[in-house]
């Protein structure tokens, strides 16, 4: 529903921007019902050519816009691999750190026994 309603809007705008390029602004123009008295063959061509060209000017932007975030994401994917990685290999040095330091409590635990005895 919020699509069909932003698209009305939208159509509503490029109406509005008819009529103000090509039928020279009259707020009283139809811009649905144009005729060769309303409009001359020129503006309509001039008008259908602006808007092919910032069509394409915005969809080249988006282009880029894509490829920038693409790169991004990449980036950002690259960086979290190297992340676990490092993350794993953390564990495994954690790991066999606290099997020594287990084995070092261990033997104090003996000593301190042997020594209560």
């Amino acid at each position: 529903m919020e699509e069909a309603q932003k698209r009305v809007k939208e159509i509503r705008l490029e109406m509005q921007y008819f009529a103000r390029e090509v039928l020279d602004g009259r707020p009283d123009a139809n811009p649905l019902m144009v005729s060769a008295a309303d409009a001359s063959i020129d503006a309509i061509i001039k008008y259908l050519n602006d808007r092919v060209d910032n069509k394409r000017v915005n969809s080249e932007k988006m282009i880029a816009k894509c490829k920038i975030l693409q790169e991004q994401i990449s980036k950002n994917n690259q960086h979290l691999k190297q992340k676990d990685d490092v993350g794993e290999a953390f564990h495994m040095i954690d790991f066999d750190q606290l099997k020594i330091e287990n084995h070092q409590f261990l033997e104090r635990i003996e000593q301190k026994n042997l020594e209560l005895v």
